[in-house]
């Protein structure tokens, strides 16, 4: 365990061997690629890559005249970026897995009842509760 402060300490000094962090990169990248993976970026760079050939392929990137150009140069990104295990993604599923239980419900109540804040409010049913079953 580390706390706050130890832990952005590690994170500015690159002192860590793996880090678990959100990527949030627009689909296509534009914008992130150069300071989540350029030499020159201080900020987002937490892989700490500093490649001239991951330069080179932002730059191409971003500096594409065609959409042809900048998904080539994208590819070969992908590729170095993976090649040299910068970043594993490990979010890479187009959909949303979610677990939920259902133990909430709404009391059968008059029309007159339901003011602010009871429209959005839900209540606890034990009903619907001791149907989970938890091992």
């Amino acid at each position: 365990m580390i706390d706050g402060t130890g832990f952005a300490h590690l994170r500015a000094t690159g002192e860590f061997d793996a880090m678990l962090l959100p990527g949030f990169i627009d689909m296509p990248p534009t914008w992130q690629l150069r300071p989540y993976f350029h030499s020159t970026s201080t900020g987002w760079n937490d892989s700490g890559i500093d490649n001239p050939v991951v330069d080179a392929l932002v730059d191409a990137a971003l500096a594409a005249p065609i959409p042809d150009r900048f998904m080539a140069a994208l590819r070969s990104l992908d590729r170095v970026l993976l090649w040299n295990y910068y970043q594993i993604p490990l979010d890479a599923r187009v959909d949303t897995r979610i677990v939920y239980w259902d133990k909430f419900g709404r009391p059968e109540l008059p029309d007159e009842m339901y003011k602010a804040p009871f429209p959005d409010g839900w209540w606890f049913d034990e009903e619907k509760a001791t149907r989970i079953v938890v091992d």
